[in-house]
């Protein structure tokens, strides 16, 4: 038995309202890899709307960081959490 391949979209977001680019990415990932499970990666503070969005362009699934700490884009702190949440998935 193969296991479904998992995509993984990250939705960026400015002050709790999704970027429309990463809303077109879902839509990318799910045309290129239509037997793929797609999951949104919502990184932020407040992000309830993008969250909800990211399922209304047809994410299977969302992993949502919601904390103060992400308020605001720093390289550093992002990209040990996409690190960290793809090594265990």
């Amino acid at each position: 038995m193969s296991a479904i391949a998992t995509v993984f979209v990250w939705v960026e977001q400015h002050h709790g309202e999704p970027l429309p680019v990463g809303l077109e990415a879902l839509g990318a990932a799910r045309r290129l890899a239509p037997d793929a499970a797609i999951t949104a990666l919502v990184f932020g503070q407040d992000v309830d709307a993008v969250v909800k969005a990211a399922f209304a362009y047809g994410a299977d699934a969302v992993v949502k960081a919601d904390d103060a700490s992400l308020a605001a884009y720093r390289f550093a702190p992002y990209a040990a959490l996409l690190a960290k949440i793809v090594a265990e998935r």
